[in-house]
């Protein structure tokens, strides 16, 4: 047979298999197609005139912040009308929120407002990656000099650490496992996940975060690795020089604040280890109380992320692009929030009556966290300034209730 014939044939062949396949009937589904009728985006619009208290409980955020937040990126998401009326802007955003909110599956969401599952599924990345892209640098800002001595002063006023500019730790995202992945993102808790690793200021915002790292790496880990600990290495993260503490408290360096798993240094404070008796002195349980205190702020972020946003409260089973951009955009609107909004908070929870009784978290492979004698001189530093000229009335009662 030519070469001729065999192209004929196939193209015969192709033009045959095309008019076999089976036609799409609609082009949109009757029930989606009339979107007049009641659902979500219906509910939404009375809520918005209706009652703010069950419009914030709906959609997690005041309709002012909505509103900020779809002016900001509208000119990102908008999209063009030609045949067909595209779905507002508005609704997608609403949208995305309510995923993020309810933790409810990508169909369930799509059903609620009368999209199709497909459509839903291409709207939510789109409208998480207009969120990081348009305010990645308004509320996760490159931190100044002056940023740090404003978040030590917080931390000073309010938990009563003094040169403090953050408390760091991680949170395993847990999602489905990746197909081809094998052990990567296995952890230590038997799930598939990655890494959010964050610092936080001492009003609950993240500073400075680290996304997508292998479930099977432990916190210190994914540190060291960051770009966040090569600039400390390298000095190139403004931070302040030492100061002198409050009360004539002698001359320290401005610290992170980490649990066990982190390697103690010049700028990273983490407590002092037990010792296998399980008893430590009087001044370094204090130190170790002291600490806890302080760096719970980040413990507290976390809960206040998930609370929020309760697709955290079970695997995604998403891509791991669509995973990442689910943490990114959670972390802007975690942030935006509160600084919009300004939720107050008492001085009730700021004395001796908090609930102070938060355990440091046991960590494995801790051994290997060696330190510098004087690394380990500055956290002597800061335990004796503790036990003396910044001491608190409560302390020893703490210290000596709780398994420090």
């Amino acid at each position: 047979m030519s070469d001729s014939k065999v192209l004929i044939a196939a193209y015969l062949y192709l033009k045959l298999k095309r008019t076999r396949r089976k036609q799409r009937k609609v082009w949109v589904n009757k029930i989606i197609q009339n979107r007049s009728r009641q659902g979500d985006h219906n509910l939404l619009a009375e809520l918005q005139i209706e009652n703010s208290i069950l419009y914030f409980n709906y959609m997690r955020m005041t309709k002012n912040t909505f509103d900020y937040i779809l002016q900001r990126i509208e000119p990102t998401i908008a999209k063009i009308h030609w045949s067909r009326e595209p779905i507002p802007s508005a609704t997608r955003l609403a949208l995305t929120l309510r995923y993020l909110a309810t933790g409810d599956s990508i169909t369930s969401i799509a059903y609620s407002y009368r999209i199709g599952k497909a459509t839903a599924s291409k709207i939510i990345p789109e409208i998480l990656k207009a969120i990081w892209n348009n305010f990645q640098m308004e509320v996760l800002p490159v931190p100044t000099e002056e940023t740090w001595l404003s978040i030590a002063s917080d931390y000073w006023i309010r938990w009563n650490f003094p040169n403090c500019i953050g408390a760091i730790d991680g949170k395993h995202v847990v999602l489905q496992a990746p197909p081809n992945s094998g052990s990567q993102y296995y952890n230590y808790k038997g799930q598939h996940s990655i890494i959010l690793l964050a610092v936080c200021d001492a009003q609950y915002r993240f500073t400075m975060v680290d996304i997508g790292a292998f479930g099977r790496q432990s916190d210190g880990g994914v540190f060291k690795n960051s770009t966040f600990a090569q600039h400390i290495h390298q000095g190139s993260l403004n931070i302040p020089l030492p100061n002198a503490l409050p009360n004539d408290g002698p001359c320290l360096p401005y610290v992170f604040i980490a649990d066990e798993a982190f390697q103690l240094t010049e700028h990273m404070m983490r407590p002092y280890p037990r010792h296998r008796n399980g008893v430590l002195s009087i001044d370094k349980r204090v130190f170790n109380y002291r600490l806890s205190r302080a760096r719970r702020v980040i413990e507290n972020s976390f809960g206040i992320l998930t609370a929020k946003w309760r697709i955290y409260r079970k695997p995604l089973n998403t891509s791991m692009t669509t995973a990442i951009a689910i943490v990114q955009g959670t972390i802007c609107l975690h942030n935006l929030i509160i600084m919009n909004e300004k939720i107050p908070r008492t001085n009730a929870n700021l004395n001796n009556e908090d609930t102070d009784n938060m355990l440091l978290h046991s960590v494995t492979n801790v051994g290997s966290n060696t330190y510098s004698r004087n690394s380990g001189g500055l956290r002597d530093s800061f335990k004796d300034y503790f036990v003396g000229k910044g001491s608190v009335p409560w302390q020893l009662e703490k210290a000596m209730n709780c398994s420090y």
